[in-house]
């Protein structure tokens, strides 16, 4: 189940099993992979939670951040 993340103009599908942190800045919020990468979003961590909750309550599907 993914997610669909933005970093600057650049898209990004994250797989919402994955995520272990999330950690907003100023100006981007950091997200820490199980895999130890940490990736940066321009989403707030509230999007992004709302965006793993809508994802695990639909199936199988991307949700994106707009849509929410």
């Amino acid at each position: 189940m993914f997610i669909r993340l933005t970093f600057n103009h650049s898209v990004l599908y994250v797989s919402s099993k994955h995520i272990q942190a999330i950690k907003p800045f100023m100006d981007h919020t950091q997200i820490r992979l199980s895999d130890g990468e940490i990736i940066k979003v321009n989403e707030s961590g509230d999007k992004i939670l709302k965006l793993i909750e809508a994802v695990h309550g639909h199936g199988n599907q991307a949700y994106i951040a707009n849509d929410l």
